[in-house]
Parts: structure tokens; sequence; C-alpha cells
């Protein structure tokens, strides 16, 4: 999941007229909809005063899936994919988009 991991995020931060790209998610705690975040900005600017959880790798999203959501297959599946879009995969995928998302490195 290295090379996952290591694909920018290429959605804008949340943070009030930033332009940046985000780096990082807030979830609240029961959740699997990320709003995403650049280094700069505080997630509790626009987060509800909730408690809710950063989230910035493949490893943090599935321990957030296996924590607060029961280990749900489903949100599992909505949560990774959220990233995945987030990092440019298109919402149309099969061998040649998954070979272009991780530059052609052969996965399976």
């Amino acid at each position: 999941m290295t090379i996952f991991n290591q694909k920018p995020i290429i959605n804008r931060c949340a943070g009030p007229d930033c332009n940046n790209n985000g780096t990082r998610a807030s979830l609240y705690k029961d959740s699997v909809i990320p709003m995403w975040w650049c280094d700069n900005c505080d997630p509790r600017l626009l987060v509800y005063q909730v408690r809710f959880k950063i989230i910035a790798t493949y490893e943090e999203a599935l321990t957030h899936i296996k924590a607060y959501c029961e280990g749900r297959k489903s949100d599992y599946n909505f949560l990774i994919r959220a990233f995945a879009r987030a990092k440019g995969l298109p919402k149309t995928v099969g061998e040649k988009e998954i070979q272009a998302f991780f530059h052609g490195i052969q996965l399976w």
C-alpha cells in the first residue's frame, strides 16, 4: 500500500479561501464520508464540534472502519474508493485505468 499512500490527493482543501490540495481527511467517528484538508488548515474550522478522526493513509482508513464502523465491507469499499478518487482514480475503472493510476506497476 506504499504506492497508494504516496500518491498525492488532488481534491481541494475544504479550508475557507484555501486553494491547496488536501493531504488528509477528516471523518466523523461513525462516518465514511471524507472532508479533505491540507497541512495548513485546521479541520476544526468547518467540522462541527463533535468527535472526528483525521486519516491520511490506507492503513488508517482500515483502522477507522474497524474501530468506528463495525468493520462493514460496504464502508471499507466506500472509503477506499473515496481516497482513490481523491488521488485521481477515475469513476469508471478497468485494468488500463488501474495500471495508469499505479504508473504501470503490475499488482497481480
